[in-house]
Order: C-alpha cells, then structure tokens, then sequence
C-alpha cells in the first residue's frame, strides 16, 4: 500500500544524503556562516565531532520570527525559483542542512540580526523544539550540534575513530581557509587550536599557515581571468593529492578533470608517485558550471569540459615555463605545529627568516681552487675529486652547440656566453641567470660543475641528455603532419561496444594521424589495417582501445599528449648514462642544447638535472654567515 512518509522519517532519510559523518555538519554549517557574511568563524569540535560540534560566526544572523522556518525542509533564503538554480553565487541553498541536521541529532541555535536588540535561542532534540526563548547576544550564529546519530545508533558503526574524524575536518576547514584569506578561521579540536588565520587577504599567508615555510617559499603566482592562485615548485612536490585544492567561484570541489588538467602539466616535471601542490580558484560564468549535481556539492559539470581542460593547461603550463625551477641544496624546515601557526610573529616568519642550509659533505678539488692536500697519504679524496675528461664519448653534438677554439686558453674555452633560443623566449629569467658560465669540471663521472658569478651549479649528465632528446623527439612528432604507419598482412578485429565505434568514426582524422588506419563492420567489430611506428617499434593494438577512452574523455587533443610516457622512456635508454665520459667540449655543448629547451629543470621523469647553491648557502655551510 503506497502512503506518504511523515516529516520526520523524510528528514532522517534526507539526513542520510546530507549529514553522512560529523565532516557533513561542519561542511552544511561553515557554508551558511560563509553565505551569511561572516567575517570571523570559529569552529570547535570534541570525539571528532561526534560529541560536540559548535560553529560560532559573525554573519548576518536570522531574525527571530524565522528562527523556527529555517529547521523545515526546503526552508532557504538563497534561491526563489528555478531560474535561480542556473545562477547560484552561494554555497548552500537546497534548504535542507538545517533540518537533517536536527533530525539526527540535539542541536542548539543562538542567533540575532543587527537590527534587533535581542536574539534568539532555540534547541531541538531529534527534529522536535525542545525549548525557544529571547535572550541577549552578539550579533550572529552560533550553532551547538551534540550527540550526533543518537537516536540512529545503526549509523555509528559506519563511522571511523574519532582521530580519523577529526581528520576529516582538519582538511575542510584547511580548505576553507585557502578558499577564503579575506575570512578570519579558527578552528579549536579537543581543546587545542589547530588552525587559526587572520583574514587579512594574504593568501600566500594562509598557505604557509597550512603548509609551511618551505611550501610558501616555493609558490608560483597565477594571475588570470579565469584561473589564479599559486602552484608550488616541483621541489615541494608531495607524496599525494592532498595537496591539490580547486575552487570555482569560491566553492571547494573535487574535479577530476582539474586533477587530469594540472598533473599533464606537471607529467614530465615530477617523478613517479609525486603530486604538485596547488591553490586554484576558477572563476566561471555561472550558467557555464552546474553545482547541483551531488547532495553534498563537492562535484560540478561544466558546460564545456574541453575547454576548461585546454585553458588551465595552457595557463599553468606558461607559468611553469617563466620561472626558475632549479631546486637549491639546502636544508628542509620543518613544518609549524598547528598549535604555533596561531602565533603572529610565527605566522609573519616566512617572510624575514634567514634559511638555514643542510650541511653537505663537499670534496675539496686539487687543482681549479687554492686548496693543498697536506700529505701524500692515501686520502678518501683520491676517487671523488674533480677531473676534466681527456676522453669523447661518442656522444653527438652539432656544430650549433659545440665549437672547438684553438687560439683560446682551456680557462677561456670554458666560459660559455648561452644565446637564447626562440624556445627559450618563456624561460628568459632562467636564460638570463644562466648566461657565461663556468665550466669546472665533473664530479663522480656523472655531475658536471659549472659557476656563474656567485652560484655553483651542478648538473646530472644523464638527466640532461635525457631532457634535450626527450624534446626533441617531442618537436619531430609535432612538426610532423602524421605518425609513420605499418601496414598488417591481415586487418586485426577488435571487439567494441557501441560507444566505442561512435567515438572511433567522430575522430577518426585523429587515429589516423596517430597511424590507424580502420573500417568497421557491423556494429559491434573494428578492423586495424595499419598499426603506428612508434621509436622504431609497431604499437601494441591494445593502445588503440587506449586512444578511444581518451579520446572520450578529452575530445581532440595532439597526439604526441597520448604517447609521452613511451618518449620518456625512450629517451632514458638512449641518452647517456652515469659513468658515461664526455669531454669538456661535449659537455658544453649539452649544457647549452639543455638551456635551449623550455624545461631545462629536469628530466621527462620528474628527477633534477640541475642543482644550484649560492655563495651564501656555501658559506653558511662554513660558518662564515
């Protein structure tokens, strides 16, 4: 027999899409305080959120006669019709936070309108008022939500301890306050503050506020119209997404597509199982991005998911490209407790503090620096000093990037005036850092030394040869109109599911370039008449079916995109190795071909090929500073 549910079985049934674990009720009330226009907001938590959860802000508050309105279901000030759901500028607005949160647990509100000289308060256990009386306060919210799921004990069971909980919260309010530096957070856990910002706009601040010095030292500043924020320098890579944080229009969500968008641009930046880290705020037309896609609106749509992906490569990509990436030797600090970031003098600290850098064991070398070995002993410094090469390696080197001077002494033939390339023209401020320098020998038959004013550089003769050959296959594919093909004795059959034949014929050109050629049969079977040359070798026919779920995904994108790892694998077993000899001659040469490329910073595996200390780091090394 059909029959209506009552109000309090439908607010426990639409608690259970909203109010999942205490992260929920932290997230529903922290956006309303947001949406109010609070200034301040202050978040206090115990057992994780499971006993007490209490969120205190200076918004506009709630007027008295509403009080009681804002706990029924679909009860919201912030959308009147359903125009209004394609132009949403706030974060919350289906009206349902209120009463799912009632509904499953005892919630107590304190609120009052500037307008008004005294405030309300009103408590409800379980979705029914307990208890409604006028009383003087501040004006504002303040919301006490205790004993979360006691009347849904079967609920608790799905729950993680309360440290995991309390983790979970720790990470929102963390982006909500990389979200909002113009909102002053505080954010207290068991009785210990853990976070705590100011609000005066400095977002760098705020990032340092959450992850440190060293993370605040490495940022990349992004200015644009549609997309700013920072992105953080390979150097402070992590060890997962964490650290990934997007916002369109001011709300936090999670995008995969956004996630795919950034880390193509850190692909060949960053090693295997490293993640960047980024603050990004997109701002988009809100007719262009749909928020209503998930009860708990950490997803969006957007109306054009190409294009967001194209522009935020694009952008992220020419930032990478204009600044310096070479990481310096020095020492890592670690990160502030959470108790100290609440400390002013703590939090201002990046900003003045001298670093202090790691001690490195260096190996004084015989000849090119006035050091004499006192005796004729056997020294551990015998294996590990510098030398200059008399031997070639067979490496070829154009005579574009290497010419040989006889009329000039070894000291003048190894200063090396670099001219940038029409490449280079991105990376002009690594160009010009990196002009006239001095060649001063090798170290361990691997790293080559050279100097520039007061800046040592070292730098990784495999990972550099690895870069240059990496870029250039890369400039031969894309210059190229189509990838070389081999034609199959017999057409191979792949099995395809409808969605599959539809996006081989609509990109068809596109696997063509690649070098598929194709007909199909029926609905259901794909012939391959021609299978594509990739570094000598035909590829496998499983790349095919790789090809036609990115192409699904993205759309039309270069083809050289879909085929990078096999470059970099590529150039990895061709360039030279560690150990390998080259001359001094050969290596300037290589120097200068790196310096060309628009990523000179390292190899297409995300490792270093160049590391530089400054005379400064170097004398702190020695006590002279």
């Amino acid at each position: 027999m059909i029959q209506i549910l009552n109000p309090h079985l439908i607010n426990k049934i639409a608690a259970g899409e909203v109010v999942e674990r205490p992260l929920s009720v932290v997230k529903e009330l922290t956006e309303n305080a947001i949406d109010a226009g609070a200034l301040t907001l202050t978040v206090e938590i115990r057992d994780g959120g499971l006993s007490y959860i209490r969120v205190t802000d200076d918004g506009c508050g709630i007027p008295a006669d509403q009080v009681l309105l804002a706990f029924s279901q679909h009860a919201t000030s912030k959308i009147k019709d359903i125009d209004d759901l394609s132009h949403i500028q706030t974060l919350g607005f289906r009206g349902e936070a209120l009463a799912s949160i009632a509904s499953v647990s005892q919630v107590e509100m304190i609120t009052k309108i500037s307008e008004s000289m005294t405030g309300m308060r009103i408590e409800m256990h379980g979705g029914t008022v307990v208890s409604k009386q006028e009383l003087g306060c501040v004006d504002g919210t303040t919301i006490t939500v205790s004993n979360l799921f006691f009347n849904t004990p079967a609920r608790l069971k799905f729950l993680k301890k309360p440290a995991q909980e309390a983790g979970y919260v720790t990470d929102l309010i963390q982006k909500l306050a990389l979200g909002y530096p113009n909102l002053a957070f505080r954010y207290i856990s068991n009785g210990q503050s853990l976070i705590s910002t100011n609000g005066n706009g400095d977002h760098r601040m705020t990032i340092y506020n959450i992850y440190g010095h060293e993370a605040a030292k490495n940022l990349i500043l992004i200015e644009n119209e549609f997309i700013s924020g920072y992105i953080g320098k390979p150097k402070i890579a992590r060890g997962s997404r964490s650290g990934e944080n997007f916002f369109i229009n001011g709300r936090y969500i999670k995008s995969d597509l956004l996630k795919d968008a950034v880390e193509e641009v850190y692909k060949t930046r960053l090693p295997t199982g490293k993640f960047p880290l980024c603050v990004l705020h997109l701002t988009v037309p809100a007719d262009q991005v749909d928020v209503n896609v998930h009860p708990a609106k950490m997803e969006v749509r957007f109306a054009n998911d190409q294009d967001v992906y194209n522009k935020v490569c694009e952008i992220l990509a020419h930032s990478l490209s204009s600044s310096d990436l070479i990481p310096s030797v020095d020492k890592k600090r670690p990160r502030p407790a959470f108790s100290q970031v609440n400390k002013i003098d703590k939090a201002n600290e990046f900003y003045t503090v001298n670093e202090i850098y790691k001690t490195t064991e260096i190996y004084e070398p015989n000849k090119p620096v006035n050091f004499v070995r006192p005796s004729n002993k056997p020294s551990k410094l015998d294996n590990t000093e510098i030398i200059t090469p008399e031997y070639s390696s067979g490496l070829i080197l154009s005579e574009e990037y290497c010419e040989k001077s006889p009329n000039l002494s070894e000291s003048q033939q190894n200063v090396v005036p670099v001219q940038p390339s029409k490449q280079q023209e991105l990376s002009t401020d690594f160009a010009i850092a990196f002009t006239d320098f001095n060649i001063l020998g090798q170290i361990f038959n691997t790293y080559w030394l050279a100097s520039k004013t007061d800046e040592l550089f070292l730098i990784d003769q495999h990972a550099a040869h690895e870069r240059v050959l990496y870029e250039e296959m890369l400039n031969t594919l894309n210059t190229d109109k189509a990838t070389l093909s081999q034609p199959l004795v017999e057409p191979i059959a792949i099995q395809c599911s409808p969605k599959e034949l539809e996006t081989a014929l609509e990109y068809r050109s596109i696997l063509e370039q690649f070098g598929f050629e194709f007909k199909t049969e029926n609905y259901d079977t794909i012939n391959i008449l021609t299978v594509p040359v990739i570094l000598k070798n035909p590829a496998e026919f499983t790349f095919f079916s790789q090809l036609l779920d990115k192409l699904e995904t993205y759309g039309d994108v270069s083809p050289v995109d879909y085929i990078r790892e096999e470059l970099a694998m590529a150039a990895c077993k061709t360039a030279i190795k560690a150990k390998d000899t080259l001359s001094v001659i050969e290596a300037r040469g290589l120097i200068r071909r790196l310096l060309a490329l628009e990523n000179p910073y390292s190899c297409p595996h995300g490792r270093p090929t160049i590391v530089k200390l400054s005379q400064k780091e170097i004398e702190r090394m020695f006590k002279r500073t």
